[in-house]
C-alpha cells in the first residue's frame, strides 16, 4: 500500500529539516518546500494527505497557500505553525480551514502529538468518503432494480388494460414497435431509443383514470368527455413520475401535443414538443386509425396513409411522416400481410 505523504513548507532549512526527520522517523512519504508557491507546484503534481506549512514565508506565504489548496480540495487537512504571541494569526488560519496549529519555537512532542492528530483526521475522511462512495453505488444499484420491477408491474398493468377492451389489445406495443423504427430510422441514439422504448409502452397507462363508458362510448364524445379524455396523459406521468427519468415522463405527457400547437396538455408547438413525442404522436395515430374501434371500423392502409400525409405539417412533425411513409412504403411494396407487416418490429419490442 502506498505510504501517507506529507508536505513540509517552511522558507528555513532548519526548521524543515527538523520536519522533515519527524516525518521520516513516524514513517511517513514527505515532500519539502521553501515557500508557498514551490509547495503549490509539488501539490498540483504529487497531492498530499497532509500540509505542515509556516506561515511567513516569502512569494506565497502560509495563508495564502491554505486558501489556494482548499479551493483546490475543501477537505484537504492543513497544519499551520505560526510564532508563539501571533494569536491573530492563528484566527485567520482556523478561520480560513485549518485543522491545527504548531506554535514556535517548535517542541517536538507537540509536533508528534499534532501530526498524529491530523494524520487521524485525514484516515477519517478517507473512511468517511468511502463509506459515501459505496452507499451512492449501493443506492443506484437498488435504484436500478426498483425500476426494473417498477417498469414491469407497469408494463404488466398497461397490457391487462388493453386486454379488458378487444379493441386495444396490443395498441401500446403495436405503437412502440412502429415509434422504435423510426427513431432507429432517424438514427437515434440508443438512449433516445430505449427512452422511446418506455415511453411507448406507458403512453396510454394514464387510461386507467378515465371512465369505461368514455373509453368504450360508441360515437361522438361530448365537449366534457373529451375534456375528460385529455386528463390521460397528466394521469399517466402521476402515476409513473417518481420512478421514470423525466426525458421518458415528457414523451408519455405531450405524445398527443400538435405540430401546429393545437393539441394537448400544453398546446407546445413545433420544436417545442419533445422529439420523442412527435414520433410517439404518429405512430399512436397510424395505429388508432388501421385499427378497429368501437365507434368505427379500421381505415384501409392507403386512406390510413393519405391521413398521415394530408396532416403533415399541421399535426405531425413533416420530417417525421417522412421517415414514416417510407417505413410504410417498403412495407407495402412487400405485399405482407396486415398481421405481418410489424412482425420484425414487434420482435425488438417483446
Amino acid at each position: 500500500m502506498e505510504k501517507e505523504r506529507i508536505l513540509v513548507v517552511d522558507d528555513e532549512p532548519g526548521i524543515r529539516s527538523f520536519m522533515s526527520r519527524i516525518v521520516q522517523t513516524l514513517n511517513y512519504d514527505h515532500l519539502e518546500a521553501s515557500d508557498g508557491e514551490e509547495a503549490l507546484q509539488l501539490y498540483m503534481k504529487h497531492g498530499a494527505d497532509l500540509i505542515i506549512s509556516d506561515v511567513r514565508m516569502p512569494n506565497l506565504d502560509g495563508l495564502g497557500l491554505l486558501e489556494q489548496v482548499r479551493m483546490m480540495n475543501p477537505e484537504q487537512v492543513v497544519i499551520m505553525v505560526t510564532a508563539f504571541d501571533d494569536s491573530d494569526t492563528v484566527k485567520k488560519a482556523l478561520k480560513a480551514g485549518a485543522y491545527d496549529y504548531i506554535n514556535k519555537p517548535l517542541d517536538l512532542d507537540e509536533v508528534i502529538y499534532s501530526i498524529k492528530r491530523g494524520m487521524e483526521k485525514v484516515r477519517f475522511l478517507k473512511k468517511l468518503k468511502d463509506y459515501q462512495n459505496n452507499l451512492e453505488k449501493q443506492v443506484a444499484k437498488q435504484t436500478k432494480q426498483i425500476k426494473k420491477v417498477f417498469a414491469g408491474a407497469l408494463s404488466a398493468l398497461a397490457n391487462a388494460l388493453e386486454a379488458k377492451d378487444v379493441y386495444t389489445q396490443g395498441h401500446s406495443k403495436r405503437v412502440t414497435a412502429l415509434a422504435l423504427e423510426i427513431a432507429r430510422k432517424m438514427h437515434l441514439s440508443p438512449m433516445q431509443v430505449e427512452q422511446i422504448k418506455l415511453a411507448g409502452m406507458f403512453h396510454d397507462i394514464g387510461k386507467i383514470g378515465i371512465k369505461d363508458n368514455i373509453l368504450n362510448k360508441n360515437g361522438s364524445l361530448t365537449p366534457e368527455e373529451f375534456a375528460h379524455i385529455k386528463k390521460h396523459p397528466q394521469i399517466a406521468v402521476d402515476i409513473i413520475g417518481d420512478l421514470i427519468d423525466k426525458e421518458i415522463l415528457d414523451i408519455v405527457l405531450y405524445h398527443h401535443e400538435r405540430y401546429d400547437g393545437g393539441g394537448y396538455p400544453a398546446g407546445l408547438k413545433g420544436e417545442n414538443i419533445p422529439l420523442g413525442a412527435r414520433i410517439l404522436a404518429v405512430a399512436d395515430s397510424w395505429d388508432a386509425m388501421t385499427s378497429e374501434r368501437p365507434y368505427r371500423e379500421a381505415l384501409p392502409t392507403a386512406v390510413a396513409i393519405e391521413e398521415i400525409k394530408k396532416n403533415a405539417g399541421t399535426q405531425f412533425d413533416p420530417q417525421i411522416v417522412d421517415v414514416f411513409l417510407d417505413i410504410i412504403t417498403y412495407e407495402k411494396d412487400t405485399r405482407q400481410p396486415k398481421d405481418q407487416v410489424f412482425h420484425g418490429m414487434l420482435e425488438a419490442v417483446n
